[in-house]
């Protein structure tokens, strides 16, 4: 193991990736950048398992999203994977994880902040999705940790994009997994009659889990709904019930 990264350190980075490899050469190989190969003479890089990486990702989201999001049209859905897989959505879930700690670049391109390099983290994020699907031999896994990673990116897009219907994502999710549909009740308005702004608020089972505000009720019902289906979210993240 003279060209690797000292093994203790690779398990050190294996917590924050939360999966331990068989092989760990292969995370080794996903953390090494073309310019420490050549300049330490070793015969691989990170570049085979990037290309890998760039397909098995583009086949997580476009899966997730079509189970996920039933009401999403094919347009949507490309659109957000593209959002997702983006270099700088990737980049920044590669520093999530603190990647450029672990990088290895040679030492001209250290020297030029490639640690830090959007291009370079997101190339390394998706030899990581290479890594593990190859390690484990199965999707599985590489799934878990693309969807962990990415899915905070998909509810940030899902709620800036008004194409998105949250209405029917809060919906189509709350009666696959609780049986029943969101309610939506007035909390109060503000404002003089011929200008109102609305509150609403959004429950599941009777528990409140989101409130939105806007001139017009449906759209105060559109935030609200958007609000709730992301804190639900955040909260299996953590893996705890959502509801009572």
């Amino acid at each position: 193991m003279d060209d690797f990264i000292k093994r203790t350190t690779l398990q050190t980075f294996e917590r924050n990736l939360n999966y331990k490899f068989n092989n760990i050469s292969l995370l080794n190989e996903a953390l090494t950048h073309a310019s420490f190969a050549n300049e330490h003479k070793i015969d691989y890089d990170y570049e085979r398992l990037e290309v890998l990486g760039d397909s098995l990702l583009g086949f997580i989201i476009v899966d997730f999203l079509f189970n996920s999001y039933p009401e999403l049209r094919e347009g949507e859905i490309s659109k957000i994977k593209s959002f997702v897989v983006s270099e700088p959505v990737l980049a920044k879930a590669s520093a999530k994880i603190n990647a450029s700690e672990f990088i290895q670049l040679g030492r001209g391109e250290e020297q030029n902040g490639g640690k830090n390099k959007p291009s370079i983290l997101a190339d390394i994020f998706e030899a990581i999705v290479s890594a593990i699907y190859l390690d484990s031999k199965k999707i599985e896994f590489a799934y878990e940790f693309v969807i962990h990673n990415l899915h905070p990116e998909i509810i940030k897009f899902t709620q800036k994009d008004e194409g998105i219907n949250h209405k029917s994502v809060l919906q189509e999710y709350s009666l696959k997994n609780y049986g029943v549909k969101p309610s939506y009740r007035l909390i109060k308005t503000l404002g003089p009659e011929h200008d109102k702004t609305f509150i609403m608020a959004v429950e599941i089972n009777e528990v409140q889990l989101g409130t939105g505000m806007a001139k017009v009720r449906k759209e105060a019902e559109q935030i609200s709904a958007a609000n709730a289906y992301k804190h639900i979210m955040e909260i299996e993240n953590e893996d705890k019930p959502p509801l009572k």
